[in-house]
């Protein structure tokens, strides 16, 4: 079997490769180690003496070549790291590749460990039955496990993927790029995610806490307000008026609290009726009537209390002057009908 892993330098690719190899020592005794990983700590055949003493690539990589011929009854397992170096994208042997396509038959499974597939020959690369990339560190959501995709052979889609946890005792078993220590940094995504939870607890606050203040100042700077304003006294509006106002908030230093809501941050809440508060504020407090709210002033002329009338008490308030306009209409009517009446001159 011929696999190809590939990855930036720090994704990972060799910790696959020894956890591989860890996990076939753990299950078979009977095989055959050969592999250039730097320092790797199992018993292994080192790749570059082999080459060296069989004459170079083009004749180690040769089904002809002794070293293949012997003890084939032992399955050998050959990890090439940084494979670019042996079979660079201009490499071309025929020999070479000929003992990839048939290494099979000599008991062998090979891995080629690049930093990109496109790096090496395209005869190699068609021969992998898989391919497997290592994901870099910063695109995986826990530095504690290694992510690998593995890809299809003829689009290079993604058709799997693997998660391997990292362990400490793997790692010490080599030298490479990887950073032993995977707590102490956060990953591009990690940050991504902290910064998008963060943006998303600051609107939440702007949206309850700064929101309705701004729309209470808007819409009590842009309520419409008579041009008479007058000190609101116990004679002008009281607990007993016919508005049937609610019960308002006050506070002895003068905060309020709007009735649905919004606030006035800072300020305690009393219960006390209307009348009682314009009574307090009686020499202080001006306010203005709308058509169906009443806005409450301090005495620096800033709004600070929306009062909404009860929509039926106005309906039922405007029905009855409709009605006495209408009598006083219908009165003017008769009384003029009466004055036309006298005045016309009486025949003889």
């Amino acid at each position: 079997m011929l696999s190809i892993i590939y990855g930036v330098p720090g994704s990972g690719k060799s910790y696959y490769a020894v956890y591989q190899i860890k996990k076939m020592l753990d299950e078979k005794k009977n095989i055959v180690l050969i592999s250039n990983i730097e320092n790797l700590k199992l018993t292994h055949l080192n790749l570059d003496e082999l080459i060296y003493q069989y004459g170079g690539i083009e004749k180690f990589f040769n089904v002809e070549c002794e070293f293949w011929k012997t003890d084939v009854e032992k399955k050998k397992v050959l990890f090439i790291d940084e494979a670019q170096r042996y079979f660079n994208k201009k490499f071309f042997s025929s020999s070479v590749f000929f003992f990839f396509q048939y290494h099979r038959h000599l008991n062998t499974d090979i891995y080629l460990i690049t930093q990109s597939y496109k790096t090496l020959p395209t005869e190699l690369v068609v021969l992998a039955e898989i391919v497997i990339q290592a994901v870099p560190s910063s695109f995986r959501w826990f530095r504690n496990s290694f992510r690998y995709l593995v890809k299809d052979l003829e689009t290079f889609e993604t058709v799997e993927r693997i998660d391997i946890p990292f362990r400490k005792e793997i790692a010490e078993l080599y030298t490479s790029a990887l950073v032993i220590d995977q707590t102490k940094k956060l990953t591009y995504t990690q940050k991504y995610l902290i910064g998008s939870v963060a943006l998303f607890l600051v609107a939440i606050l702007v949206l309850v806490f700064v929101f309705p203040k701004v729309m209470f100042s808007t819409f009590a700077k842009h309520s419409p307000k008579n041009d008479n304003k007058a000190v609101a006294t116990n004679s002008v509006v009281n607990k007993q008026s016919s508005l049937n106002l609610p019960t308002l908030p006050f506070n002895s230093d003068d905060g309020f609290e709007y009735p649905n809501g919004i606030t006035t941050a800072g300020y305690k809440q009393k219960e006390i009726t209307y009348g009682e508060f314009l009574n307090a504020y009686r020499n202080g407090v001006i306010y203005d009537l709308g058509v169906n709210y009443i806005i409450i002033y301090d005495d620096k002329n800033r709004p600070k209390k929306v009062i909404i009338y009860k929509e039926e008490k106005i309906q039922k308030e405007e029905n009855q002057n409709t009605e006495e306009e209408n009598q006083n209409t219908e009165e003017n009517q008769n009384q003029n009908q009466e004055n036309l009446n006298q005045n016309q001159p009486v025949k003889s």
